[in-house]
This record gives structure tokens, sequence and C-alpha cells, in this order.
């Protein structure tokens, strides 16, 4: 008998079950044929998911092959202590681990798969026709079980009574504007179901209980080697579908892509997840909530960047009380495909020009870059820089990348860098990015972090391992190409923050007074929006101002300085709360908002009115519990009682 107590985490083996939990979920896996079966899941109330009695669909490893390990880790100090167990399943045919954690409070567990050897077809989906022929069994008899080799893992179905949510998230954000579509389905007992999505709420609604599913994985887009479907319905089992590899087998150790699960209450279910997503990544929290400008959203590119233009954008910057000022690029001796200036580069090849592509810039920073760190930090703000790792060869050179950043940040302290023109196509790119990304995080003692672009190619997304590493940048909008809408940005973010703990999204905010006549006669240009209020919009996120300091007109920097100022006094609370997306979804012509609740008896509101006729709005508000609210107003675009008392029903 193996087991293991972490706090209230235990897991334990004994050749025959494998149990996992702690005092609020419990996973059981029984053995049937040498292999591990899909077995219950219980709540912490005496719920029960599934039943042991079904032990006929099985997953891929045979226990004769298998070692179980277990400790206690905290992935490095990225995420809180928890209990760690590694299955390993050693074959002739394969070498791989899959490993399970557990956190202590969380009803959640997460499962990752790492192949070092595979022989084809091992592990991953069997052929097209062997898949459609066991479809067409499993639709004329509903006892017949399938386990695709290629499933992560694999769940009961309660009941014949479930509704499935599917969530389906999006970057690519240069050519996608609705970030997160959800839809809903029904499970039907005789039927297939074949999900395509990131997250999965399978709901038992008669018992009012919610299992969440999340595919630990990039969107659709980015996916390496993606499946037909992302959760298939076998029967009386579902099975969450694609860990990346192909049926060619796997040329090199990798990881694979895994998933989360958990049970809740329905009314829990969405906080329950935003929590636990806080202690995978609670590491990373250090590098979210901070405000950064970056000259780029002007549409100069690199032809400002320069010593003097950087040097009055740092003053600019010292104003208005921002962390970070970012170099974008341009400060780099190469020019990239971006450049304002001609040049024959390749996106992403930086060293066809040279092995000093990636140094300072001598032209335009004829001192170097010291004294611009020294001039920030008489401001109290970091200098942040722009940088694109290169793609050549599946990104062969990721070590001299790395390389460069260390240097960067022992030279002049740089810690927190923008990466931009990632190219992930297959599984040694993959792993040879992520090889880049943790090297420079566990080489600088987790010093650097990075705010990673998504907005265009195949990249990490939301989920897979972004979630370790800084924030996400997540949009590229101008007024000069008139794509960008206050109420748009708005709406993405509010989205994305019923699902995610929003902290971890970079949004912008532009300067509304540029390229007027790109929006003529319309009532939601950007003109419209006081700078303050755009500012409120992003403001639970990671407020990025994407624009040129020094072109903001006098009143919009007194009007930023100040809810600036109120922000940085508030953001540790923010930091620490839970923050739901409130009223409408914003379309520019509604109520909108932020609640963000930092205990049982108080909290803030973010209340945003847009473009519309009424003169009042209605918000239902969460975890109310008196039937008096005193509203104390810190920050309006309007003349705002200084108090005001709310009586709610």
């Amino acid at each position: 008998m193996q087991k293991m107590q972490f706090h209230d985490c235990f897991a334990s083996w004994d050749g025959e079950t494998l149990r996992l939990g702690n005092k609020n979920f419990e996973r059981v896996y029984p053995v049937c044929n040498q292999q591990l079966a899909a077995g219950e899941m219980r709540a912490a109330d005496g719920y029960v998911w599934g039943s042991l009695v079904q032990k006929n669909l099985l997953m891929t490893g045979r226990t004769d092959e298998m070692t179980v390990q277990m400790e206690q880790d905290d992935r490095a100090g990225l995420s809180d202590p928890h209990l760690k167990v590694t299955l390993r399943f050693t074959s002739d045919q394969y070498d791989f681990d899959r490993v399970l954690r557990i956190f202590p409070g969380h009803p959640f567990m997460s499962t990752e798969i790492y192949v070092r050897s595979c022989q084809p077809g091992a592990l991953n989906r069997q052929q097209e026709k062997e898949v459609n022929t066991a479809l067409e069994r499993i639709i004329t008899d509903p006892n017949a079980q399938m386990c695709r080799p290629d499933a992560i893992d694999i769940l009961p179905i309660p009941s014949k009574h479930i509704k499935a949510e599917e969530i389906l998230l999006r970057d690519r954000t240069d050519v996608n504007d609705w970030l997160v579509k959800r839809s809903d389905d029904a499970l039907y007992a005789n039927g297939v179901y074949q999900g395509k999505g990131n997250i999965f709420a399978i709901r038992d609604y008669l018992a009012g209980k919610t299992l969440l599913i999340v595919r630990e994985a990039p969107v659709a887009f980015g996916m390496i080697n993606p499946g037909d479907c992302d959760l298939r319905q076998t029967g009386s089992y579902l099975q969450v579908c694609g860990a990346g590899f192909t049926a060619e087998g796997v040329a090199e150790a990798a990881e694979g892509y895994g998933c989360t699960v958990g049970l809740a209450d329905d009314a829990q279910l969405w906080q329950c997840y935003k929590e636990y997503h806080k202690a995978q990544a609670s590491g990373n929290a250090r590098h979210t909530g901070g405000t950064m400008s970056n000259t780029w959203g002007d549409r100069s590119r690199d032809a400002a960047v320069c010593h003097d233009f950087i040097m009055r954008e740092l003053e600019a910057a010292g104003e208005l009380g921002l962390d970070t000022l970012q170099i974008d690029d341009g400060w780099q001796k190469g020019r990239s495909a971006n450049s304002a200036f001609a040049n024959s580069s390749r996106w992403g090849r930086h060293y066809e020009q040279g092995q000093d592509f990636w140094d300072v810039n001598p032209d335009k920073f004829p001192y170097g870059l010291e004294p611009l760190v020294e001039k920030a930090k008489e401001y109290g703000i970091n200098i942040g820089l722009w940088f694109s790792p290169d793609v050549t060869d599946d990104y062969t050179y990721w070590r001299q990348d790395a390389d460069t950043l260390l240097r960067l940040y022992r030279k002049y302290g740089i810690r927190r860098f923008k990466l931009d023109g990632v190219r992930i196509e297959n599984k040694i790119a993959e792993s040879n990015y992520l090889r880049f990304l943790n090297a420079v995080r566990d080489e600088s003692g987790d010093h650097i972090s990075f705010n990673q672009d998504i907005t265009a190619e195949t990249r990490l997304g939301y989920l897979y391992e972004s979630k370790y590493f800084g924030t996400l940048f997540v949009e590229n909008r101008y007024t000069d190409w008139g794509c960008y809408f206050p109420h748009a940005t708005l709406r993405n973010l509010w989205q994305l923050s019923a699902v995610f703990p929003p902290e971890r999204f970079q949004f912008e905010v532009l300067n509304p007074r540029r390229n007027q006549h790109m929006y003529d006669g319309d009532p939601l240009a950007p003109i419209h929006y006081d700078i303050d209020y755009m500012f409120a919009s992003v403001m639970v996120g990671s407020p990025l101002i994407w624009m040129e300091l020094t072109g903001l007109h006098r009143d919009d920097v007194n009007r930023l300085k100040k809810i600036i100022k109120v922000y940085k006094e508030h953001r540790q609370a923010f930091a620490r709360a839970q923050i739901i997306p409130i009223g409408q979804m914003p379309d520019g012509t509604g109520y909108t908002g932020f609640q963000i609740i930092t205990d049982e008896k108080s909290g803030y509101l973010i209340l945003l009115r847009e473009c519309c006729a009424g003169e009042k709005g209605q918000y239902i508000l969460s975890s109310i519990a008196e039937s008096t609210v005193t509203l104390t107003a810190l920050c309006a675009n309007y003349d705002a009682p200084a108090c005001q008392t709310v009586y709610t029903a």
C-alpha cells in the first residue's frame, strides 16, 4: 500500500484502486483488466458523480507496467504547494507519465501527460476507419465502449438528464473580436456527443451540480495535431481527447496537453475555478496587475524610437504614475519585418541579419540603455523591452535567445519583455519555445516575466503553460485603422473575466483624440469616451496605455493621473478579490461593469454607462447580505455624490 497525506489532500494505491482527493473532492480509479478505469467522483456533501460499478472504459497504460510516486510539489515556486502523483508507464511500446495534481481546499484536480518515447499508434488516435467503426457500434449498442488512445481523461456520466455548455476561446485577435463563445447542448443517453471547445460545464441540473472540464491546451487555432473533437461521449462516459501527439509516435520527449476537472455547486462553479486557477499559478501574481505604457499604439512603429523620445516618454509616464514603460520594436540594432524603415528581413529570422541583431542600436541610443534605466528609477518606473524569439528551424536558437534576455536583465535590470512574432507549428517548436521560457524564468530567479502576444499566428493561448509567465497581450487595436472601439475591448475583458482571473490580461487604452476622421459620424467612436472612463473599463485587468504619452491632451493627462492614483491605492485589494462581470454584456448601448468582492461586507463596483438613452440602469449584485449598502465614490467622470445609500431587495 502506498499512501500520502498533505494538509487535507490524500492519495493511496493498493494495487487494486487509486484514490486521490481532499476534503472537497475525491476521484477513484479502480483497476479492471490491468488498466485504470474511470470511477466515481465525490463532492464534500456526499454527492457522487458516476459509480464504481462502471469499469468497462479503461485509460491507456497497463498497471503491471506502472510505478507510482507521491510527493509534495509547488512547481519550483510557481504554484501553491499541493500533492503530486506521478503514474509512470513503461513498456516496449511506450514510456510516459500521467501526472495528477490536487491542491488543498479546491474541488479540482489536474492531469498532465509527458511522453519520453512512444511507438507509432501506442498512445495516439486510432485510424479514422477504426474510430468510425466504433462510433457506429456505439450508436446501435449503448454498451459498446471504446477508449480512444489519445484520451487525456475519462469521466462517467451520472444521469440521463445532463446539460453541456461548450466554451470556445479564440485568440488571433488581429482577425477575431469575439473571444469567448458559449453554447448549450444536451447529452443524449443513447447518442454520440462530439464537443469542440476549451472548457465544458457538464450539469446534472436536477442535483444542482456541475462537472467542469478545462482543456489545458491552446485554442483550436494553436493546437498541435488537433483531433476531430475535444470532448467525446462514448456510451455512458465522456473522454477528454487530444494530447497533441500524432499516430507516428514522438521523435523526442515532449509534454502533451492536459486537463483540469472539478465538481461544484452550480452557483459556486466559476468562483471555485478562478480560485483554483490562481492557486495553479500563484507565483505569477507579482507579475500581473501593473500599469504599462507602450508607444506602438500610435503606429509610428520604430520611427520615433530613440534616446530623446524615450526620455520625454519617461517624464510623461512618471507624471501619470505608471509602473513600466515598454520600448517596443526598434530599440535593437537589427530591423524586424515590422520596421518603418525599408528592410528585407524575413519575419522572425533575426540572426540572418547577424549575431548582433539584439545589440542596443548605437545610432538611436548612442549612450546605451543605462541613462534611460537610471532616469526611469528616478520616476519609480521599470523599463521593459520588446523581443521576438527567432523561429528558424523550430526555435533552434532558443538557448541564444534566452541568453540575450538574461544578459539584458543582468546588465540593465530589464524584467519585463513583450514576446511577439511567435509561431509554433509542431511539437519540436513548442518544446523549444517552452525551454526558452523556462530557462529565462529559472535562471533569473523568476524575476523576468513576459507579456505574451496572442494576437496572431499559432501560440500558447489562454490555458496551455501561459499562466506561469506573466500577462497575455490580448489585442492590437489602432485608431489609425478605425478598428479600436472602447466598448469592444471592454466586452472582451468582460467575457474573459467571467471565466478567468482578469488580471492575467493586458487590455489597452488608446488616445481617443487621434484619427477622428476614421470614425466620422460613429456614435461609438473613441472621441465620445472620456479617457478615465476608458481606463476604468480595463482596470480589473492589467491596463496598457497603448500610445505615445507625449501626444496626450493636457485634459486627458489630468484625468488619467487622477484615476491611476486611485487604482494604485486599491489594486492590492483587487488582486485578492473575487471579480465578476455585472450588468449587460457591453455592446456600446447599455449599463455594464464589474463587481469586486473583497469580503462578505465590502468591495468595489466599477459602473459604466454606455451610449444609451435610458437615465437609469439596473445591476444585480452577488453576495450582498445586508438590506442596505453604502456607496462611496472614489473616482467618477461626472458629479457623483461623495456617499450614498442604496436599498436592496
